[in-house]
């Protein structure tokens, strides 16, 4: 559990930095072990510092298994929104997750707007962009 614990400790990048301090550090994700709460608050932190992710589908697997959890809902518009700028392949799989997340959730739970949002710019859909 020693990669996990890499996850408590401060991860704020240096002023001026991009996070590839932390190069590495989310291969905890792939630790089956780990509690959804633990893993989903531990991603969470991974993504907004570096949404640069390696395995994005698996990640967004993961993060849809818990449509309830806010952090769900917050992961996977920053993998949506760091995928569509690069017309990446792995694209589809992340949206079919996020969008099942979406589906999942109640109206007005925490961070259901900000993953409607990154779907509509994704898709260029004004009516799940302004559902909420």
């Amino acid at each position: 559990m020693a990669i996990a614990n890499v996850q408590k400790c401060p991860a704020e990048p240096p002023a001026g930095t991009s996070g590839a301090h932390l190069l590495g550090a989310g291969h905890f994700a792939f630790v089956e072990g780990l509690d959804n709460t633990s893993w989903l608050d531990r991603t969470l932190r991974t993504v907004t510092i570096n949404p640069d992710i390696a395995f994005p589908g698996r990640v967004a697997a993961r993060a849809a298994k818990a449509p309830g959890h806010p952090a769900a809902r917050k992961i996977l518009p920053t993998l949506v929104d760091s995928l569509v700028h690069a017309a990446d392949y792995r694209m589809a799989g992340v949206v079919q997750q996020a969008q099942a997340v979406l589906e999942a959730s109640e109206a007005g739970s925490e961070g259901r707007a900000d993953l409607g949002q990154a779907l509509a710019r994704h898709a260029d859909d004004v009516e799940a962009a302004t559902a909420e």
